[in-house]
């Protein structure tokens, strides 16, 4: 049967081969929740997205227009202005043919997917190997950066997580290529992003689009070739940039007001002395869990520094090998420009352990704002995955063009520098307790004692975790060893580096995946069903003196209260 013969259902899964793969992934890795009726808990989604979302729909499918004013918490506040969430995102569509509190984790589940088939569309830009682009894909999907957000439900930053690989292809492809249309395409995008609702990551990846953007205009297009005159290139993008700002105005034009508001409406335009700038920064516990996620054991053993922590920041112990091998391999200037997203995403997420921060809450606009620097790690994920990306094509590409007898080049001495690297942290992980104390003695001295009995508890954890760790690194090393010297082929290569990876990987993401039954949050107990009833009847406000109704819970059930939760 010819190309042409091939029914077209047919020719696309064949096209989109990838893609599909992800796809099912997905469907297979969270098969619990979808084919439920369940709930996909998030700290977050619970108090606000199921509120706010369910306001928009109800009032909408009421009225046919969209909210302008909140009267059920903190005493009423703008809808639009204060920003209650994703309002004018596309996604948000799903809320109005599902459920609301399906459509919240279905809309998490796209975008883990879209992740994946975005940096496929990134990686493919810079005209890498099928190998390489499923590796970097799958990678970058699963990265315990992205998919732990679900644990807080929080859904604006998988969806810039998600999209930065689409915006930054993008733009690679309207650098190259040079015409209109893509830059056109480049400016949607942006206006999307920013659509989110979740401003200051946004706002972080557009540094990065101006940082890529400065490179190709001075360094020509990825892979070389003759670029575009530059000052029609230069035009373009503020074009396509201002073209992001004015889709996304309808959303941000008003949220700027809010926080600029001369009353101060909002907690955004009054705390901005460095303390709270800096304050959920990572710590050096959290940067000992980018090796082995289980030493601080988030989310529910954590003992840091951060009054909870309910995300991890570890992008793969096989991605970091990965990554490491395509800079020893190979310094052009897209693996630099890589790997400085990275290493810029890690060290201003350390907030007052390192200057970068600083400079920027001194130098930069809108950063004294903003808290929680680590928003902006989903550029160490974009990046690591990347570079993983870049060594496998090499090592396809080098056993390849090379078969009579390979070069080894870095990755051979990836084979003693990584067994060397698996043994000690396996030697770390079985001496635990000693650990623990080397690092309260000379990195943490002023522990607590709560702290320090959470930090107890979690050593077994802490030993297995490095065990397995220190046992997927030694297995990708020896992989990748093999694949350099020619002995291994390339889908037998393939296939045992992804399963090491969405074993690694999936290991973390697992532990942030919680699934139960909605009636607890979305039926109303014997106190709130009677005052529900009530406010059926006539107008008026409550202040809860029990904490558990000190949220958004008599909200949702169209109680107003003069207390409530809203980030803004």
């Amino acid at each position: 049967m010819s190309e042409e013969e091939r029914p077209l259902l047919l020719r696309f899964a064949i096209g989109h081969r990838l893609e599909l793969g992800l796809f099912l992934l997905v469907v297979l890795l969270f098969s619990d929740y979808l084919f439920s009726d369940q709930l996909l808990y998030g700290s977050d989604s619970i108090p606000a997205g199921l509120f706010f979302r369910g306001l928009l729909v109800d009032f909408v499918m009421e009225f046919g227009e969209l909210p302008r004013w909140n009267p059920y918490i903190l005493g009423g506040l703008p809808f639009l202005d204060a920003t209650h969430g994703d309002t004018f995102f596309p996604s948000s569509l799903l809320q109005f043919v599902m459920p609301v509190y399906r459509a919240l984790g279905h809309k998490l589940l796209l975008h883990i997917f879209l992740a994946g088939a975005f940096m496929a569309f990134y990686l493919r830009t810079l005209t890498l190997r099928p190998t390489a682009v499923a590796i970097g894909s799958l990678t970058y999907m699963l990265s315990p950066i992205l998919v732990s957000y679900l644990f807080a439900g929080q859904d604006g930053k998988m969806y810039v997580t998600s999209l930065a690989p689409l915006v930054l292809g993008t733009l690679e492809r309207a650098m190259r290529t040079g015409e209109a249309r893509t830059f056109l395409g480049l400016g949607v995008t942006i206006g999307v992003t920013i659509l989110s609702a979740q401003i200051q990551m946004a706002y972080h990846l557009m540094w990065f689009v101006g940082a890529l953007w400065l490179l190709r205009v001075f360094r020509g297009p990825a892979g070389g070739g003759e670029p575009p005159p530059r000052a029609k290139t230069i035009a373009l993008f503020v074009t396509a940039v201002g073209l992001g700002v004015l889709i996304a105005a309808i959303q941000l034009v008003p949220a700027v007001a809010y926080v600029k508001h001369p009353a101060e409406f909002s907690v955004r335009s009054t705390r901005t002395e460095y303390e709270h700038a800096t304050s959920w920064c990572l710590h050096p516990e959290e940067l000992a869990s980018m090796i082995v996620p289980d030493f601080c054991d988030a989310p529910r053993g954590y003992w840091g520094r951060n009054p909870f922590k309910y995300n991890s920041d570890y992008a793969g112990v096989l991605t970091l090998l990965l990554a490491v091998l395509a800079l020893i391999r190979r310094r052009d200037s897209t693996r630099l420009f890589l790997a400085g997203l990275a290493i810029f995403a890690i060290l201003y997420s350390l907030g007052q352990y390192t200057p970068v921060h600083r400079l920027f809450y001194a130098v930069v606009p809108q950063v004294k704002l903003f808290r929680a620097p680590p928003l902006v790690m989903f550029a160490a994920a974009f990046g690591l995955s990347a570079l993983a990306a870049l060594a496998v094509d090499d090592l396809v590409g080098a056993a390849e063009t090379r078969r009579a007898k390979p070069e080894l080049g870095g990755a051979g001495r990836i084979l003693p520098w990584g067994l060397g690297v698996a043994g000690a942290i396996a030697v770390a992980g079985l001496a635990g307790g000693g650990v623990a104390s080397f690092w309260n003695d000379l990195v943490y001295p002023d522990i607590a004692d709560g702290q320090r009995r959470m930090q107890l508890a979690s050593l077994p954890a802490f030993r297995d975790g490095a065990l397995v760790i220190a046992g997927i690194l030694a297995a990708g090393t020896v992989v990748v060893h093999a694949r350099a010297r020619g002995s291994l082929p390339t889908n037998v290569f393939t296939w045992a580096l992804a399963v090491l990876i969405v074993v690694d990987l999936w290991r973390v993401d697992k532990d942030f995946k919680v699934v139960m039954e909605p009636d607890r949050f979305i039926q109303p107990d014997a106190v709130i069903a009677p005052i529900a009833a009530e406010a059926r009847r006539e107008k008026f406000r409550v202040m809860p003196i029990v904490r558990q109704y000190q949220f958004n819970e008599l909200g949702y059930h169209g109680i107003e209260s003069v207390m409530g939760f809203h980030d803004n």
